[in-house]
């Protein structure tokens, strides 16, 4: 059971956020990012899967870089997106010149 009494001290949207990430053990923004990856993946569905996958990457990195800026995301949740981004460019580069 979380605890959600300090929630109506808040005066800001991102004092929110930090009492429910702490709560939830960060949680909540994982989610985000997960979730926005999947329904970034899906819209572009009209693409090539490893393009559409290389793209909503990207997306999630600099999501997951802000949250990290904000406070709101540790390291190790920063940057397994950014290194999931890398490896996939790097993959995309050796298979374009087969």
């Amino acid at each position: 059971m979380y605890n959600f009494t300090a929630l109506e001290n808040n005066t800001n949207i991102l004092e929110l956020f930090e009492v429910v990430n702490a709560n939830t053990g960060e949680m909540l923004v994982s989610l985000i990012l997960i979730t926005v990856f999947v329904i970034a993946f899906i819209s572009m569905k009209n693409y090539e899967t490893l393009t559409a996958f290389r793209s909503s990457l990207f997306i999630v990195s600099i999501l997951a870089v802000l949250f990290f800026v904000l406070g709101l995301l540790s390291m190790q949740y920063m940057l397994m997106p950014v290194i999931l981004t890398g490896l996939i460019m790097i993959y995309s580069v050796i298979t374009m010149f087969r």
